[in-house]
């Protein structure tokens, strides 16, 4: 079973770093140091759990938004109520494809996240994306990054997409969806 899997693993994996990758790539995209601000920081973890969501909804946008802001801010028209069923906690699944662009080159990164408000932190909890490709950029690139609230209360929830920028420069997403999956 593992054999018929590899193929297309390896296949999946390449897409990904296709897509998360520039194919103008220069001597100046060398990797820096940056440090997050402290509401940035994100802790090194793994989590594993049994999730079985039963609906799944999505909300898309066209519409670019730009900011400055080196604090999360919730992306317009990125938000979505949900209400998780049963009677005990169950998972949220939350994957995020975006366009995204940081300005200036070399300067403009920015931190990517889902959000619940008032549960405890998603696995991971954020993708960075980066502005250091080649000089004078201006073109967006296509981003997909999935998190995992693993412990999400019955009731009604908001679910967003949030944004911050790091590094002085600015953080813009242009088309963009968010697929929410849970347990009704």
């Amino acid at each position: 079973m593992l054999e018929k899997c590899a193929p297309r693993a390896a296949a999946l994996a390449a897409l990904f770093l296709l897509s998360a990758s520039s194919a103008a790539w220069s001597e100046n995209d060398a990797p820096r140091t940056m440090r997050a601000p402290a509401d940035l920081a994100m802790p090194a973890t793994s989590k594993s759990t049994k999730c079985t969501p039963t609906i799944s909804k999505m909300v898309t946008e066209t519409t670019a938004f730009d900011t400055t802001s080196s604090s999360y801010v919730t992306v317009r028209g990125s938000s979505k109520s949900i209400r998780v069923g049963g009677r005990k906690p169950s998972c949220v699944i939350v994957t995020l494809s975006f366009e995204g662009l940081a300005r200036p080159d070399g300067i403009g990164n920015m931190a990517v996240r889902a959000h619940i408000a008032g549960v405890g932190g998603p696995h991971p909890p954020s993708y960075f994306v980066t502005g250091r490709f080649a000089s004078n950029s201006s073109f967006y690139r296509l981003y997909t990054a999935q998190f995992l609230f693993p412990n999400v209360r019955p009731g009604r929830h908001t679910v967003e997409m949030q944004v911050a920028e790091i590094g002085g420069g600015e953080a813009t997403e242009g088309n963009r969806a968010m697929r929410i999956e849970y347990a009704r």
